[in-house]
């Protein structure tokens, strides 16, 4: 029969007459305007009439119906299915979801009609494919591409220190910082490819511009001739488009980003525009605790009560912790933390616990300065869980505050220049020398400053190198 079928009577019609017939429940209209039949049949009224199926037809190939409940009548007209309908999607005796309910009206519905000059159905029953992911049609833009890849790196609390070992550090990003900094600059990167070459749809094809992005992000100057980024700025772009596209260092095609000069640097040196939005009178007290205890803004933040150490609850900690057969990784790493604070700063008695701080590292710093008491009185009126800080002002120059902290620090440790002991000859010219001075370059050329001091100050604010203070820290000393 060819006909289009009329609609059947309702499911509460048949329940009516005492008893369930075989017949397929009332159909339904979806989002096309079609008659959808729970039979997996359908009927489109702009659709030619041979296409429909005629429901006496459906019920003559599949009698018997079936109870997915396994109830003597079904809770509601959703349970029962036809032998035709489990069938063909494979339900076996379970209940069916709404969502293979969906893929299989859909594919009952369309799996049949072929769109012109087209060979081939749009999907079939045995090979649904829903969604645009999974479409043969469907292909990522360039930013989703980049997004994937990026995001494929992420290995936040592995061990950086393991994956270098073996390798695969290049292929991962451990921090989110970093993560979120890199993908900021790579969504310029794919912006630019998608206004100035539209026809560059592939990430791999668009790494032949990246030089050329670079170069022009370089390049680019104001009206008085100054560069608009700054090179730490272009070190940390090439850096994003490196790991992306897992750029070598010995590649011949890598960007040589500009060379960084300490003169050159802007932050924390001259009056910024924030500065005029910010009352230091206001925040007087903010601004003694930052230059007594050198923290960074995200420590400053989630500073808490318990975070305040006393010399002898640090030895108590240690001692409890070098005890302990087991240990867990943040015991590990705080027992580590309280090593180096007790080794270094002998004589200090209060300390500043810096949780999970830049680069995930721990590390205690001593509270120094004039408004020492002050700081650590609030830091007892806080609760142990409680916040110090609600809020910390944007316009807070707290990498000032870190310098002013590092200066005072140096002082309080750094010894006079001319009483350094000549401890070391120079094998080239059997000269003495201070191994315990260290010489300013460039800019600075001349300045010397006490080794041991600077790796106090190191300590206390978070790094590593001793280059990094004398750079970034201590100036006007």
């Amino acid at each position: 029969m060819n006909a289009i079928r009329k609609p059947l009577r309702t499911w509460h019609e048949s329940r009516n007459d005492g008893e369930i017939r075989n017949l397929p429940f009332p159909p339904e209209e979806n989002r096309w305007g079609n008659l959808l039949y729970h039979d997996g049949s359908a009927v489109r009224p702009d659709i030619d009439a041979r296409l429909a199926v005629s429901a006496e037809e459906q019920i003559d190939r599949d009698p018997e119906p079936m109870h997915i409940s396994g109830a003597e009548q079904p809770a509601r007209p959703g349970r029962l299915r036809t032998q035709a309908a489990i069938k063909s999607v494979g339900l076996m005796m379970k209940p069916e979801s709404s969502y293979t309910r969906r893929k299989r009206v859909f594919a009952n519905c369309w799996g049949s009609l072929e769109p012109a000059g087209s060979d081939k159905s749009f999907n079939t029953v045995g090979d649904v494919r829903m969604g645009r992911k999974n479409s043969s049609i469907y292909r990522k833009d360039l930013h989703q591409q980049a997004y994937d890849r990026l995001t494929g790196m992420q290995a936040f609390g592995e061990s950086k220190k393991e994956a270098m070992a073996d390798g695969t550090a290049k292929d991962k990003i451990f921090s989110f910082a970093t993560y979120a900094t890199y993908w900021k600059h790579i969504k310029y990167f794919v912006q630019w490819v998608g206004i100035r070459y539209p026809d560059c749809t592939t990430l791999k094809s668009a790494k032949r511009y990246v030089r050329e992005w670079l170069e022009n992000r370089a390049g680019q100057t104001d009206e008085n001739g100054k560069p608009l980024r700054s090179a730490w700025t272009i070190q940390t772009e090439a850096a994003a488009l490196n790991k992306l596209y897992g750029i070598d260092r010995n590649d011949p095609e890598r960007f040589n980003p500009p060379v960084r000069h300490r003169e050159d640097i802007q932050r924390s040196r001259e009056a910024a525009v924030r500065d005029k939005h910010f009352s230091k009178t206001n925040n007087a007290e903010l601004i003694a605790f930052c230059r007594g205890t050198g923290c960074r803004r995200n420590v400053l933040e989630k500073l808490e009560g318990r975070d305040l150490w006393s010399r002898r609850r640090m030895e108590e900690e240690r001692t409890e912790l070098e005890k302990s057969r087991y240990r867990t990784v943040e015991e590990t790493t705080r027992l580590k933390a309280i090593r180096d604070a007790l080794t270094v700063f002998p004589d200090q008695d209060l300390f500043i616990y810096h949780r999970k701080d830049k680069g995930g590292r721990d590390r205690f710093s001593p509270i120094i300065g004039p408004d020492r008491e002050v700081i650590a009185g609030r830091m007892r009126r806080t609760g142990s869980h409680e916040k110090v800080w609600a809020h910390v002002h944007s316009g807070a120059d707290i990498h000032g505050y870190r310098a002013d902290y590092a200066a005072t620090l140096y002082r309080m440790y750094a010894r006079p220049i001319e009483k350094i002991p000549y401890d070391q000859i120079n094998r080239g010219t059997d000269r003495r020398y201070q191994s315990g001075v260290y010489i300013c370059r460039k800019d600075e050329f001349g300045r010397r400053l006490d080794r041991e001091a600077m790796f106090k100050c190191s300590k206390a604010l978070g790094h590593n190198r001793i280059s990094v203070v004398a750079d970034h820290y201590l100036r006007g000393l």
